[in-house]
C-alpha cells in the first residue's frame, strides 16, 4: 500500500502540480484509478498521460516530457506494468 504515502509526500514536499504517468490499460482496470482517487481526496491537483507503453519508444518518452512542460510538472507520479527508471 505503497500508494497511499503518495499524498503526504507530495504535500511535505510542497509540489503544486502533479503528473501521473500510467498506460491506458490501467486506467481501465481501475489500477491508476487507485492512485488519483487518493489525489483527488487531498484536494491535489494533478494530470493524467496515459500514453505509455511497454518497452517506450524515444517518442513515447517525448510525448511524456511534452506534457509534463505543458502543466509546469513538480511531482511525477508512475503507475505503470513496466519498471520505471
Amino acid at each position: 500500500n505503497a500508494r497511499n504515502e503518495i499524498p503526504r509526500i507530495i504535500k511535505e514536499h510542497k509540489f503544486k502540480n502533479v503528473l501521473v504517468v500510467t498506460q491506458k490499460e490501467l486506467i481501465d482496470l481501475g489500477v491508476a484509478t487507485k492512485v488519483t482517487e487518493l489525489l483527488s481526496q487531498q484536494g491535489i491537483n494533478y494530470s493524467i498521460f496515459d500514453e505509455v507503453q511497454e518497452n517506450p519508444t524515444v517518442s513515447n518518452v517525448k510525448a511524456g516530457i511534452i506534457k509534463a512542460k505543458e502543466i509546469f510538472i513538480t511531482c511525477t507520479c508512475c503507475s505503470a506494468k513496466v519498471p520505471v527508471y
